[in-house]
């Protein structure tokens, strides 16, 4: 008589050995653990590859007003933007105070629309603003969950807790 061994996702294994039923389970249930694994393999390299789109969005977004404004002087609140962009940028990018430096490019972004391309009746603003809730979208997901596992953040924090696990 056929040993029947129940699988966890509710599919039945007959066997006539009941160490080959048994086998076929543990089979199965490492091949549930590695698609597993690869799932989230692929959405934290999807989340690394987003963090770091957005990043360099900010940077080069810098530097071309860098660029832009060298010769001309730019004035203040330009070169604050610039400073802003790119230290923030880059350390969105390393992924090292991740949620601090997305809340900031948030909270200059909601600037930037309100103040700098706040006329809407100008054609480039309307191009303006839907960027800037497209990048404030990608902000607000990095604010909430911060660099991920593949982050400088997550690195210090992984130092941290072996430091005071010793």
């Amino acid at each position: 008589m056929p040993v029947v061994a129940r699988h966890p996702r509710g599919y039945v294994h007959a066997h006539h050995d009941p160490v080959a039923a048994q086998w076929a389970l543990a089979q199965d249930e490492e091949e549930r653990v590695r698609e597993d694994d690869r799932k989230k393999a692929r959405a934290e390299a999807l989340y690394l590859t987003g963090r770091v789109v957005i990043a360099l969005v900010f940077v080069t977004g810098a530097l071309a007003k860098a660029f832009t404004f060298r010769d001309s002087g730019g004035g203040l609140m330009t070169w604050l933007t610039i400073a802003l962009e790119l230290i923030a940028g880059t350390l969105l990018g390393l992924g090292l105070f991740a949620r601090r430096a997305a809340v900031a490019l948030l909270c200059w972004t909601g600037i930037a629309v309100v103040f700098f391309h706040g006329d809407l009746s100008v054609d480039i603003n309307r191009a303006f603003l839907l960027c800037n809730l497209a990048m404030g979208g990608a902000l607000f997901v990095l604010a909430a969950h911060g660099g991920g596992l593949l982050s400088l953040d997550r690195l210090l924090d992984r130092r941290a807790a072996l430091d005071a696990a010793e």
